[in-house]
C-alpha cells in the first residue's frame, strides 16, 4: 500500500539529483544504487516460494488449529450446513496486502452468505495479533477470524523464517498467501498461489470463481 508513494519518491529524488549535479558525482550513483535496492525488494525479495501445492480435484489437506486442533473441510461444511467454503491464507498481521486484504473481505460478505459459501482464515498468528476493527461479527456461516496454524507450521502454507528479520525475536514464520475453494465434500475446486505476497487474491476474483460450486 505504501509502495506506490515510496516508488514516486525515489524516482523524484533521483530525478532532482540528476537535474542538480552537473558533475554526476557520487550523489548519482547512491541515489541509482537505491533504486536497484528498491527494485530488487519489490521483485525478488517479496516473491513466493511454493512447494508442490495440492492440484484442483484433489481432496485439501487437514490442517492443525492452535487450539481446536484437526480441521477439516467437509466438516466445516457440514457443521455450518453451508454447500462450499473459501480458505485463505494471510501472511501476516504486520504485511500491509494482508491487512488490505482482510479489510476488503467485508465487501464479499454479502455474496458469501445469499450463496451459502463459508469463509475460514488461517495465518500463523493468533487472531489477537491482528487489529479488530477489521474483523467483522460472526455470521450464521461466515466465522470472521484468523485461526492460528499449530506449530511446528505446515510446509505446503507457511515457511520457516520468513517473516521479516526485524520480527524474529517474537515471530519468525509466515504463512504462504493463498487462496482456495472448495466443495462440500473439501475438494479443490480453483486455487490461486501469488507470485508474490504483495498481490494477494482479490476480493473480485473471489466473488467471480463462486460460480464454480453451482457445476
Amino acid at each position: 500500500m505504501r509502495e506506490p508513494g515510496a516508488f514516486a519518491g525515489v524516482l523524484v529524488g533521483l530525478a532532482l539529483i540528476l537535474l542538480t549535479d552537473s558533475e554526476r558525482g557520487l550523489p548519482v550513483y547512491l541515489a541509482i544504487y537505491n533504486l536497484f535496492v528498491f527494485l530488487f525488494y519489490l521483485h525478488h525479495l517479496s516473491s513466493v516460494a511454493w512447494p508442490p501445492m495440492p492440484a484442483p480435484g484433489t481432496l485439501f489437506p487437514a490442517l492443525e488449529h492452535r487450539d481446536v486442533g484437526r480441521w477439516q473441510a467437509a466438516e466445516y461444511c457440514r457443521e455450518h450446513g453451508v454447500r462450499g467454503v473459501i480458505v485463505l491464507f494471510l501472511r501476516g498481521s504486520y504485511c500491509a496486502d494482508s491487512r488490505h486484504q482482510l479489510s476488503q473481505l467485508y465487501t464479499l460478505l454479502e455474496d458469501l452468505q445469499r450463496q451459502n459459501v463459508g469463509l475460514v482464515l488461517w495465518s500463523v498468528q493468533s487472531e489477537d495479533r491482528w487489529p479488530h476493527h477489521l474483523l467483522a461479527p460472526n455470521t450464521s456461516q461466515v466465522i470472521f477470524q484468523v485461526r492460528q496454524l499449530a506449530q511446528p507450521v505446515p510446509a505446503l502454507f507457511a515457511a520457516s523464517n520468513a517473516a521479516p528479520l526485524i520480527l524474529h525475536p517474537w515471530i519468525k514464520d509466515a504463512a504462504r498467501p493463498s487462496a482456495w475453494l472448495l466443495d462440500a465434500e473439501g475438494y479443490i475446486l480453483w486455487r490461486e498461489l501469488p507470485a508474490t505476497y504483495r498481490m494477494p487474491t482479490t476480493v473480485a476474483t473471489l466473488r467471480n470463481q463462486l460460480f464454480r460450486l453451482q457445476e
